[in-house]
């Protein structure tokens, strides 16, 4: 009884899922006058900026089923390939490394290993990008010791839940506070 009860589970949330999904998408049209909603931050997509590409919710659910079978969920793929299109075209005089272990901030024993990106101007790391893949990956202790690290030394550090939808203009905006 136990596995029917989760599968029930999990396409009742997939309902609700849907049913919010929908409801944010009519407020957003309403409010800022679009035909889709924007990031899902709750912001106008105008706030985004004039350079950023607008994406509806359509297409990112679209690109998301695509990549992993689900609307609402990035993957880890799908959000790199985001973050290395947006800061080619936001940032075109930072270089965006791979793989970035911590110790290049320093990090203690016990730290994460390795930041997915980093962006680096003039040689000098600014600002890291850590994909967390469950809801409570956030405060796990070697995540503090690395964003900690990152404090330290003056690093800007993001991360980006890679089972969420990860809309491009909220990446963006997103990044567009981190890095100045």
């Amino acid at each position: 009884m136990g596995f029917l009860d989760n599968l029930l589970r999990r396409e009742v949330r997939k309902v609700i899922s849907n049913a919010v999904d929908t409801v944010v998408d009519d407020t957003l049209k309403n409010a800022f006058g679009k035909d889709e909603g924007n990031s899902g931050t709750g912001n106008g997509a105008a706030s985004v900026g004039n350079s950023a590409a607008h994406y509806d919710t359509a297409n990112v659910r679209k690109e998301n089923r695509k990549a992993t079978g689900s609307d609402g969920n990035s993957g880890e793929s799908l959000l790199g390939k985001r973050i290395e299109e947006i800061a080619a075209r936001e940032w075109p005089e930072y270089e965006l490394r791979k793989q970035i272990p911590s110790s290049q901030v320093e990090a203690p024993e016990g730290a994460e290993p390795f930041f997915e990106y980093g962006l680096y101007r003039d040689g000098k790391l600014v600002a890291v990008i850590k994909f967390l893949g469950d809801n409570n990956a956030y405060c796990r202790k070697s995540v503090r010791l690395a964003r900690q690290a990152c404090k330290e030394h003056q690093v800007a550090y993001l991360h980006f839940m890679s089972y969420m939808m990860n809309c491009p203009d909220y990446i963006a905006e997103r990044l567009r506070k981190e890095i100045r």
